[in-house]
């Protein structure tokens, strides 16, 4: 069984500890009452940093920042103020020891996160479920787990993790530990708010840190070239600072785009950078190959469909390896970042600027292919539903008398608050629906034609003609985006044309 990467600790400061520790840990925190391990990371992944009257923080993961940073953040803390010590650049985990008590806080976007359990009389936390459910014997919350499968919009968890028993602290939170008090988690102080000019040079600055800085300290870096905008976007500023080892991954499927042809260009243009191709086709790499023993995956707190990417992975990392790569970098999760969630187009018509929304989202349905009338429909109903209504009516849907299993998710719903997964609505209505049972064929009516009137096979008349003339089609109003009236257009869905201001009123 592969070792799982955490840092795990407990705290007892009435008791005389637990008596055990885990299995390979290294100790990063030896205080009366408190104790804590790093689990498979590097030596030099955890630093320690304390005060005159013992005052500690300690970063275990990857944190960039330097000394003097980290002193800063050691001053503040002393007083209580974590803001300084998570905003430090890096991923990585913020323990703070002061006064007896224990402060415990990941980072914002929930990527370390932080859980815990009670076991006789003594609190375990760690960044790893699974060890936690371990060591009290829990099993799986099957309904969160379900949930976090098959939904989206929805944090599922809330301070519950996916084991019975464990319990999970939601990001922008710490978990505070204190002589004589039960457990709690405190909010953690937000950056901003900004403009969009401030927030533009800020994201600007935070991204050519994250990527200098991670250059800088290893003499060997690699990164993966998609030809995406993210990968290209990390790859070009760490090869500014140091040469890179660029690794572009294509099969028959991916060799259908131009990505491969964009990360040529940009290893061409770009100084540093040495580019390697790993064409599937020719390296025998497939997906969930590799899979024959079960002993041998990685534990995870959940399934993971990642796992079936090994093989592929181990084609894709070969040149890094061979590169003795310290550092390999990876646009994973740019989007986040670099790119904006359709549902702006809410954001905009909640803020007044309505048409902007509309056009943006004709262009949203442009790009999915769809009629632009779903998108305004969606739009307008997200509009004048609150996100606590939103989730009403969800609850509503899972428990009504329409099985959620044969709800089908549709593209325009990305610009929901909440709902059911595109991939878990298909698979799922794939997997429930009927047989369909085959009857007499029906006799050719309007909007049918026999073969042999055009000597080709009978097919459906198109949308919008009847009997092979045009005809009007029925009107669709979207809600609160005012009167629609449909232009007929022969053999194709019509257009809408909006009237008049739309009205919107609020939820009560």
């Amino acid at each position: 069984m592969a070792m799982l990467r955490y840092v795990t600790g407990w705290f007892a400061p009435q008791a005389a500890g637990p008596g055990v520790r885990p299995s390979d840990g290294r100790e990063i925190l030896n205080r009366p009452g408190a104790r804590a391990w790093t689990v498979g990371h590097e030596v030099q992944e955890a630093v320690l940093d304390a005060a005159p009257d013992d005052t500690t923080l300690v970063a275990a993961g990857h944190c960039l920042a330097g000394p003097a940073e980290r002193r800063a953040a050691l001053a503040a803390a002393r007083s209580g103020d974590l803001r300084h010590a998570v905003r430090l650049p890096g991923s990585f985990l913020t323990l703070l020891w002061s006064g007896g008590a224990l402060r415990i806080a990941g980072d914002r976007a929930g990527i370390v996160p932080v859980y815990w359990c009670q076991r006789d009389g003594v609190t375990w936390w760690s960044t790893a479920a699974a060890p936690l459910a371990a060591l009290i014997g829990t099993t799986p919350a099957v309904p969160v787990l379900l949930a976090d499968l098959t939904l989206f919009g929805v944090d599922t968890q809330l301070d519950h993790a996916r084991y019975e028993g464990v319990h999970r602290v939601p990001p922008g939170h710490a978990l505070l530990l204190r002589p004589g008090i039960t457990p709690r988690t405190e909010v953690l102080p937000q950056p901003g708010p900004f403009s969009f000019d401030q927030g533009a040079r800020r994201l600007r600055d935070a991204l050519t840190t994250a990527v200098g800085r991670r250059a800088q300290a290893y003499e060997r870096v690699s990164a993966d070239l998609s030809g995406g905008m993210d990968s290209s976007t990390v790859t070009c500023l760490a090869a500014r600072l140091r040469p890179v080892v660029a690794v572009t991954y294509t099969d028959a499927h991916l060799a259908e785009d131009d990505d491969l042809i964009y990360a040529s260009r940009t290893a061409a243009d770009v100084p540093g950078i040495t580019h390697t191709v790993i064409d599937a086709r020719r390296h025998k790499a497939n997906q969930f190959d590799g899979l024959e023993d079960p002993a041998a995956l990685p534990v995870t707190d959940s399934p993971s469909l990642a796992l079936g990417q090994l093989a592929v992975k181990a084609a894709q990392l070969a040149p890094a390896v061979a590169h003795a790569t310290q550092a390999h970098l990876t646009g994973r999760g740019g989007d986040n970042v670099l790119t904006t969630e359709h549902s702006f187009c809410v954001d905009q018509f909640q803020a007044g600027r309505r048409w902007a929304a509309l056009r943006g989202a004709a262009s949203y349905a442009r790009a999915e292919r769809v009629a632009p009338w779903r998108v305004w429909w969606q739009l307008g109903r997200s509009a004048v539903t609150s996100y606590p209504r939103a989730l009403d009516g969800l609850a509503r849907t899972i428990a009504g008398p329409r099985p959620l299993a044969v709800q089908r998710a549709a593209r325009w719903e990305n610009l929901a608050w909440c709902g059911i997964s595109p991939a878990a609505g298909r698979r799922m209505a794939d997997r429930c629906r009927p047989p369909r049972r085959r009857g007499p064929r029906a006799p050719p009516g309007p909007g049918r034609r026999r073969a042999c009137d055009s000597g080709g096979p009978a097919r459906p008349a198109q949308p919008g003609v009847h009997g092979g003339q045009p005809r009007r089609l029925r009107r669709h109003r979207p809600p609160a985006l005012g009167r629609a009236h449909p232009r007929t257009v022969p053999g194709h869905v019509g257009r809408l044309r909006l009237l008049g201001r739309p009205q919107l009123r609020p939820d009560p």
